[in-house]
């Protein structure tokens, strides 16, 4: 990470991984570098080498996206500050799907302002090594650039800890919502795009929002809704197109965790329309208790 775009770029800890797979290519990212490989491990985009000798270190994610560098240094300016990556590869499209997480930072003082995204690249082709199309969500969510308003404190939201999955029909981005200046949790996100208009490369891809998802298990917000990716073949038909997202017990629910919940997406197929209609169900299945970081008795 420290070597890549000439060190332009933050040196993260702890090493967040994005990694998914091909017949032929193995795509990557640590931290904030990107790098593919050949199955055999041979690493493919050089990079600006901070050693002419050095091993081919990558692309920085601010390159990748097309944005200005974490950090110029030693002073700045400053960029936006890439987190929170993940990968698919959809065998059923022959494309590649890569998000990150982002927060704006000040261009001269480096400090945070508030804002964030979620940045979305789909592959123009099969080629992890070809061009990609871009889009980002503001997670900001205080009702500019389109966003609902949630009336976080200072009007500052956080989409924290984005989670990919994908069936037939849709790409579905998960994050958890804070506060960005405050302490307040409005609970999980659920953004739902049409994947054949982001292989389309569509301006401006048909999504439909799930806000302040419920739990009534917990009766209390959702949190890290994971969606359960499977195989093409094991992808869900039925009610229209369904898919699955498990979630356990929030540190933000008092007392000890006893249920595993499962939602159900249903109707994902009205996606491929211009006006979605997708409805979200959820069942649960009890446990032994179990503790949830920060939510010990």
């Amino acid at each position: 990470s420290r070597y890549s775009g000439n060190g332009n770029q933050f040196s993260g800890e702890p090493p967040d991984q994005g990694l998914c797979v091909s017949g032929t290519r193995v795509f990557e990212i640590v931290n904030s570098v990107v790098q593919v490989y050949t199955k055999a491990g041979a690493p493919l985009i050089p990079g600006n080498k901070a050693f002419p000798d050095g091993p081919s270190v990558g692309l920085t994610l601010n390159e990748f996206y097309g944005l200005p560098p974490s950090i110029v240094r030693p002073d700045g300016p400053f960029g936006p500050d890439m987190f929170d990556t993940s990968c698919l590869y959809d065998p059923t499209t022959d494309r590649w799907f890569v998000t990150s997480a982002s927060l704006d930072e000040d261009p001269t003082s480096g400090d945070f302002t508030g804002e964030g995204q979620v940045w979305l690249a789909v592959s123009e082709s099969g080629d992890p090594l070809g061009g990609w199309r871009i889009w980002s969500i503001d997670t900001t969510n205080n009702g500019a650039n389109g966003s609902p308003n949630h009336h976080c404190l200072d009007d500052a939201c956080f989409g924290d800890y984005p989670q990919i999955g994908m069936d037939a029909n849709g790409f579905y981005i998960t994050t958890n919502e804070f506060e960005f200046f405050g302490d307040g949790f409005n609970g999980a996100q659920l953004y739902a795009l049409s994947k054949s208009d982001l292989v389309a490369g569509a301006s401006s891809p048909t999504m439909q929002v799930l806000e302040n998802v419920h739990s009534s298990t917990y009766d209390d917000v959702a949190y890290t809704m994971q969606p359960v990716n499977a195989m093409p073949a094991d992808w869900s038909t039925s009610h229209h197109g369904t898919m699955y997202f498990g979630m356990s017990g929030s540190p933000f629910t008092a007392g000890l965790a006893k249920s595993i919940v499962l939602y159900a997406l249903r109707n994902t197929s009205s996606l491929n329309t211009d006006s979605p209609q997708l409805s979200l169900r959820e069942t649960s299945v009890g446990t032994q208790k179990y503790a949830v970081p920060y939510a010990l008795p």
